[in-house]
């Protein structure tokens, strides 16, 4: 029984016989040996054998069997859904505050998993085509897939849905590099397996519909777009000039061309993803929501922004109705028509709006996201115009804070003071993500800044603070010049505040050593 205590146990043998007989009706209807390669990984994780389970799921024979026994795309199937459920489970005992987790590299053991999968794909592939392939001095390896027969020429199409599928996983788990080389192996395989005439492969343009969307993802805008066109232009010719599909497409390449500020093609785009949308669900659909959301965004961008208003407007109306108020979409439509009503001057109605998306956002995201920050800090903004200044610099510090958290998290060096002067001579770099994090924490400090000077006094404890911790932003930027200005600041607002009590204390010499490491990074060793 392992670990189970006495009530799990009792419950089991209630039920075992309801169980097993659950179990050998299974595998009467499926077979024993399918049921097992479905079910095996799953009834390990249960029983809380998590490494075991990755093991199970690198496992060279087992994932064999899987391939030969369930295909290749109901063993790739199989693998996502088992590794979907395992992510979820460990993410569920974290939550939890479980002591005892043993240490597991889940990055490995999703990437070795599915490369089993690939490996043993490939193999069938390379089966079925060896005896058709040519070697070319300038192509390398030609295959003549003429020759070969509709089984193979199905298993072909069959092993590229299952590089797509797992190339979808990756990508909805931030493995975009690996993403993308599924993708590619798919399309070949799915050219392949249409002989060469991908021009009338509606799963063809399926793949390519996701690699624009991958590209998208890691902002390269531009090869987005020309895998969009290439994926339209197949799902035109197939699948007719009103299908959904082709709406799907029509609408994320609009909302690229929109960010790309290409207004007249965007509005084609979408103007058109929102016929074919209408056409299939009436204008009351969330869908065709999503797409007045994108025509309003380019209206207040390069046209009559009361209009955008109106399409934005119409796209929340739509989306409480079909979503409910607490929907994350319901929440995004709020900001963006808030920030659309800042340009319109409106503070006071883009202050309910932005109060509205803060409630949804920490109800559905949490209190510390980068979400929510975002939207306290526009708050702030829109505070400070219409000159609620308590109120803003409230919205400002609770920002901060959620930033603050959110980079401990990512970089736990940042609360650690090194004093052996050791660095000095190598500066640490930030990876491009916290860099962005980073960035949006000094802009609310520097908002901030001027607030509590004008509340508390230009030599407040607080201003001090404040500044101290915008000169450890700045410097982790390598913003030396900011940096040194933001210590000799809090310095000076230190001093200046305290005409009584000691000037010359630990924290006035630790804002000094800050100062000097800046000017050393500086090369200015007679300032430091």
């Amino acid at each position: 029984w392992g670990d189970h205590n006495a009530s799990f146990r009792s419950t089991i043998e209630m039920n075992e016989q309801h169980w097993n007989y659950a179990v050998m009706k299974a595998c009467e209807e499926v077979g024993s040996n399918i049921y097992t390669l479905r079910m095996l990984p799953l009834n390990t994780m249960r029983a809380n054998h998590i490494k075991e389970t990755f093991e199970l799921l690198k496992e060279k024979t087992f994932v064999r069997r899987r391939v030969r026994i369930l295909g290749a795309s109901g063993a790739a199937n199989a693998h996502v859904t088992d590794v979907d459920e395992l992510l979820r489970l460990i993410e569920e005992r974290i939550d939890d505050d479980e002591a005892d987790i043993e240490p597991i590299d889940e990055q490995d053991g999703v990437l070795n998993s599915y490369q089993q999968v690939k490996k043993y794909c490939l193999h069938v592939t390379n089966e079925l085509t060896k005896h058709h392939t040519e070697v070319d001095g300038e192509d390398g390896a030609v295959i003549d897939v003429s020759a070969l027969s509709k089984a193979a020429l199905a298993k072909l199409a069959d092993a590229g849905d299952a590089m797509h599928l797992i190339g979808a996983s990756l990508g909805g788990y931030g493995f975009f590099g690996e993403e993308m080389e599924y993708y590619k192996e798919a399309l070949r395989l799915k050219e392949l397996s249409c002989q060469g005439n991908i021009d009338k492969s509606v799963s063809a343009s399926d793949t390519l519909h996701c690699m624009g969307f991958s590209m998208d993802n890691v902002g390269k805008s531009e090869e987005a777009i020309e895998y969009y066109d290439r994926a339209l232009e197949i799902r035109i010719e197939c699948l007719g000039q009103d299908d959904l599909r082709v709406a799907e497409t029509l609408h994320n390449k609009g909302a690229l061309l929109c960010e790309a500020d290409r207004a007249d093609e965007a509005m084609e785009c979408l103007e058109e993803a929102l016929r074919i949308r209408e056409l299939h669900h009436g204008e009351e659909h969330e869908s065709c929501a999503d797409t007045m959301q994108w025509m309003g965004n380019l209206l207040r961008k390069h046209g009559d922004p009361s209009e955008a208003l109106d399409y934005f407007k119409f796209a929340l109306r739509i989306k409480q109705t079909r979503l409910g108020n607490d929907d994350i979409d319901v929440a995004n439509t709020l900001f963006n028509t808030a920030v659309l009503l800042d340009d319109l001057e409106k503070y006071e109605l883009s202050l309910i709006a932005y109060k509205e998306a803060l409630r949804i956002r920490k109800l559905v995201l949490g209190e510390k996201n980068d979400e929510v920050a975002d939207t306290l800090f526009c708050m702030g903004n829109v505070a400070t115009v219409i000159e609620n200044h308590d109120e803003a610099l409230g919205y400002f510090k609770e920002s901060i804070s959620i930033r603050e958290g959110l980079i401990s998290e990512e970089d736990p060096t940042s609360q650690v003071i090194d004093d052996t002067l050791l660095f000095i001579s190598n500066p640490r770099s930030l990876r491009p993500d916290l860099v962005s994090q980073y960035q949006k924490l000094i802009k609310c400090f520097e908002e901030a800044l001027p607030l509590t000077k004008l509340l508390a006094g230009p030599n407040h404890k607080d201003v001090s603070r404040l500044l101290d911790r915008m000169g450890e932003v700045y410097k982790r930027l390598h913003d030396w010049d900011n940096a040194i200005g933001s210590f000799q600041g809090s310095l000076r607002a230190r001093k200046e505040g305290k005409p009584e009590g000691p000037k010359d204390d630990k924290e006035s010499a630790l804002l000094m050593q800050r100062a000097g490491e800046c000017h050393l990074y500086k090369n200015e060793y007679g300032r430091a």
